[in-house]
């Protein structure tokens, strides 16, 4: 597709649809069910409004749950012709983590107005941010309100003007989050590419939690979705996490042909369906994408061992691989077959299939030279719907560019043509000449003590410089309300861990932290953010603490 073809355009012409499309619920209960003539209607009206507090090309933050109103403001920003930056909502992190986080994202893009839940609007003023209305009350009706602040409106590249959809933050898992500029043309080409390749159609049923502010959830579940179109539930991402069984009751009711999902998504549905016996047919599933995280042998087999009883096919498991400089989507294994994997370095690692559509992949080594078949080096790729650059930071995605070709950041290899991910560069570590992939050792961690209730996250990170390691340092996430009845337990983990890791690495008592819940460092999406932790680390910042542990399970395993 080309020229200035919006999304919003495809969608406007099916203004006249009357049947119901997509569904929202709270708490697994039906809210909102709308049709494409309902949208378009709302849509509409929420340019009027938007188009009074923005001038074009304007970005500003899209702070909201899950919800129909989050729907209807990024259509109407695509209309408008005004940029939206999802970013995580209050409702999904502690009131103090939301504010820090939305003080550094100020910082780093200048970007002053947003658009969130109305119950914050008071605070947002306070920490200097213009708050957009989309109430009863805003109208249109004074559109001098933004345009005469003193502070001038932040603007996309002149030389975009027109060109981008949205800004789609990165995960910062291995760095500070970019702001990825997806244009309309890179997003109806990825759309287009995850349609054929998954097989959609208008006979699929979708039911989804990923939150939007995630590539995975707002391309890969909403505007998939609503662009081929098909049948779409969506949860709130807390409700998945409340209540992971009736996410798999409401997909068997519903009779769900697609899921999307991270690869701790069927770890969690694998955790609670050991723990009780349902009455659910998942025979109905036929597209089971599991991205966004390293696609995990152990996990598949665990799910399988527990869904197959239920009716559920495993040849509907399709791993993924893809990252937001790509809008979402690069390669997924072939529908309808076994998950395929390939031993490398004593590892299963999981076969993610060919490249989509027009993308290709390629593996070259440090030194930028072409690798041989199966060999293990950087994942490059080139794509048309790669992304137009990161916001205000043209020189760091120039740095990842070799002419047309674009650094993942990933390092995998490529057997048979089938794309094979090792895991993130950054995640590295090297001990004594050895490579070590960070969530191979959580897993090999997790499978000694994770089956115990007081463990809630895993991460191993390297101890010394990056690419040349002494040893490695594991930290333990600890809920326990009286930690010091539970310090056996602990001193046997220990001694567990140790003797596991041992013939690897140089490991004593000292390098096996516990601590608090929520005390390692995370992205919005979860995902752990092994370089603060390592830098925590070092700097003592991160240590065993029975207070930590202690007040964190009070404070925090109340409030959930």
């Amino acid at each position: 597709m080309s020229g200035q073809l919006n999304v919003y355009d495809l969608i406007e012409g099916r203004s006249q649809n009357t049947q119901k499309i997509i569904s929202f619920y709270e708490d697994y209960v039906l809210i909102h069910q709308k049709s494409f003539a309902e949208i378009t209607h709302d849509v509409v009206v929420m340019t009027k409004k938007l188009s009074s507090q923005l001038v074009k090309n304007e970005i500003f933050f899209v702070s909201l749950p899950n919800s129909y109103d989050f729907l209807v403001v990024f259509l109407a920003s695509l209309k408008a012709g005004v940029i939206p930056a999802p970013i995580v909502s209050a409702d999904s992190m502690m009131k103090s983590e939301y504010y820090d986080y939305l003080d550094q994202l100020k910082a780093y893009t200048q970007i002053q107005k947003i658009l969130a839940l109305e119950n914050h609007r008071t605070e947002l003023v306070r920490s200097g941010f213009e708050v957009i209305s989309i109430g009863e009350t805003a109208n249109g009706s004074n559109p001098e309100q933004f345009l005469n602040n003193p502070q001038k409106p932040k603007l996309l590249p002149s030389h975009l003007h027109g060109q981008i959809a949205f800004i789609q933050f990165s995960s910062g898992s291995t760095s500070d989050p970019k702001g990825v500029m997806v244009s309309h043309k890179a997003l109806i080409e990825n759309i287009t590419m995850i349609r054929l390749s998954l097989e959609l159609s208008e006979n699929s049923v979708l039911v989804s939690w990923i939150p939007f502010f995630h590539d995975m959830g707002l391309v890969g579940s909403l505007l998939t979705a609503i662009l081929t179109p098909f049948e779409t539930h969506i949860l709130r991402p807390i409700d998945f996490v409340k209540s992971p069984l009736k996410f798999l009751e409401l997909s068997a009711k519903l009779k769900a042909t697609v899921w999307v999902g991270p690869d701790s998504m069927y770890r969690i549905l694998s955790k609670n369906m050991f723990q009780e016996k349902l009455n659910i047919d998942l025979s109905s599933l036929k597209v089971c994408l599991c991205g966004s995280e390293p696609v995990l042998l152990d996990t598949f087999n665990q799910f399988k061992s527990l869904a197959a009883p239920y009716g559920w096919n495993p040849q509907s498991f399709i791993p993924g691989y893809g990252q937001a400089e790509n809008v979402l989507g690069i390669c997924f294994a072939p529908m309808r077959s076994h998950i395929k994997t390939h031993e490398k370095n004593k590892r299963q690692i999981v076969s993610c299939g060919k490249p989509s559509r027009d993308i290709k992949a390629q593996i070259l080594d440090e030194n930028q030279k072409l690798v041989k078949d199966g060999i293990e080096g950087l994942i490059w790729i080139q794509s048309p719907s790669l992304c137009s650059g990161y916001l205000d930071k043209d020189d760091m995605f120039k740095a990842n560019c070799l002419g047309s070709w674009f650094f993942t950041g990933d390092i995998g290899f490529i057997k048979d043509e089938e794309l094979y991910i090792s895991g993130r560069y950054k995640d590295l570590i090297i001990v004594d000449s050895k490579k070590y992939f960070s969530v191979d050792l959580e897993q090999r961690v997790w499978n000694l003590i994770g089956h115990d209730k007081h463990v809630k996250k895993v991460a191993v990170v390297g101890r010394g410089q990056i690419g040349g390691d002494e040893s490695v340092t594991v930290c333990v996430e600890w809920l326990d309300f009286l930690p010091i009845f539970s310090f056996r337990v602990r001193e046997d983990f220990t001694n567990k861990i140790i003797h596991n890791l041992k013939n690897q690495f140089k490991i004593g008592k000292n390098d096996i932290i516990y601590t608090g819940v929520r005390s390692l460092p995370r992205t919005t999406s979860g995902k752990l953010k092994r370089y603060l932790i390592r830098d925590r680390v070092s700097k003592k910042q991160l240590k065993y603490s029975l207070w930590n542990i202690f007040w964190r399970s009070w404070f925090l395993g109340m409030m959930k």
